[in-house]
């Protein structure tokens, strides 16, 4: 281990990210002692970022359910009977009023989602347009929307489209056992469209499928040695959903092994600069801190609102959980379902959205 450990020493001369990790070096960050783990992932945030500043973000479902994906933690897979009902792409005055209305409460990106495996010509055209819409509010955009040719991921960017999220979700070896109608190449072609049309990337994964630490460590060292590393690392903690296959594989780590995890994707896998126009939208509006769990609710600024995720929503906890820091913690707003305590736990700097 003090091999792997003097390695990283030695490289990490500079806070640029490295892009040459190894799986040795993944594992002895992982196994130091907590305390040691978590200064050194402190360090590189503080050298970085406004170590108590939290970014807040807001995620709509513009479309829901029905995804020809078989994608076994998802409520919106149609190879699975999960009680989700199938809609029809929103209107776009309706993302715009649901946007603005983030916008107010606190958040400062707003993310759109639709359940699609690639999105048609026809649809991005509306896509486009509700980028636009919401970028004239003085937000951030975001959108999911499965995979992207070159041509569409620069019509996002051309759009006012800022991040594009596209998750690889686990590690290569564990990846087959989840999917099946999507490769992960497929996955890395699309993050490599987003980027070469301009796009910020947002892409991470999902934890607690029955995933080993050895996959979590796979799936960080898959984006600690892309040419450029994303610029947000969203870490989901899976929500049960019944009718899916991943209920029969299922294993909620425990809370030091997430933070353990994060702390080593701070380190490794997430970029450490902040950008010139991320700047811009956090100096745009005072930072919030109110958090909310259950009926309670602590105050922690000036400000105050609600921390709301639909628990359908939960089930691709699309909570962007700091792992650059000054992320996210996030609000999801969808009519018609119910609201679900979310448990906000401040880590290092980071944020936790983790089901109460």
């Amino acid at each position: 281990m003090s091999t792997s450990l003097d390695s990283i020493d030695a490289a990490n001369t500079s806070d640029q990210p490295r892009r040459d990790w190894t799986r040795a070096e993944a594992e002895a960050l992982y196994d130091l002692p907590f305390a040691d783990l978590i200064f050194r992932a402190q360090g590189i945030h503080r050298r970085n970022f406004d170590p108590n500043h939290v970014e807040t973000a807001s995620l709509l479902s513009i479309k829901t359910g029905g995804c020809p994906e078989d994608c076994g933690y998802c409520s919106q897979s149609a190879h699975y009977e999960t009680g989700v009902k199938a809609t029809r792409l929103m209107d776009r005055s309706a993302v715009v009023a649901t946007a603005r209305r983030a916008r107010d409460a606190g958040a400062s990106r707003f993310c759109m989602a639709a359940a699609w495996r690639n999105p048609k010509d026809k649809d991005l055209d509306r896509v486009c347009e509700m980028v636009a819409a919401v970028k004239d509010l003085g937000m951030e955009t975001c959108a999911t929307l499965g995979m992207l040719t070159g041509d569409q991921a620069r019509r996002l960017q051309q759009a006012g489209l800022d991040f594009y999220n596209h998750n690889v979700d686990t590690s290569p070896e564990f990846y087959g056992q989840i999917i099946t109608t999507r490769t992960l190449q497929d996955r890395i072609d699309t993050l490599g469209h987003a980027r070469e049309a301009g796009l910020k990337i947002c892409c991470g994964g999902i934890v607690g499928m029955g995933e080993q630490v050895g996959d979590r460590l796979g799936m960080l060292m898959l984006l600690a040695t892309l040419s450029v590393h994303p610029e947000s690392v969203p870490i989901n903690l899976w929500n049960e959903v019944k009718g899916v296959p991943v209920n029969d594989t299922a294993e909620r780590p425990d809370p030091i092994a997430l933070v353990r995890m994060i702390a080593v994707a701070r380190i490794s896998a997430a970029d450490h600069q902040e950008s010139a126009d991320r700047s811009r939208y956090q100096l745009a509006r005072p930072p919030r801190h109110d958090i909310q769990a259950g009926r309670r609710r602590a105050r922690r600024g000036p400000n105050r609102g609600k921390c709301r995720a639909s628990s359908r929503d939960l089930t691709l906890i699309r909570f962007e959980v700091g792992i650059v820091p000054k992320r996210t913690f996030g609000f999801a707003d969808q009519p018609g379902t119910p609201e679900t305590p979310v448990f906000i736990a401040f880590v290092t700097g980071w944020v936790l959205a983790i089901p109460a």
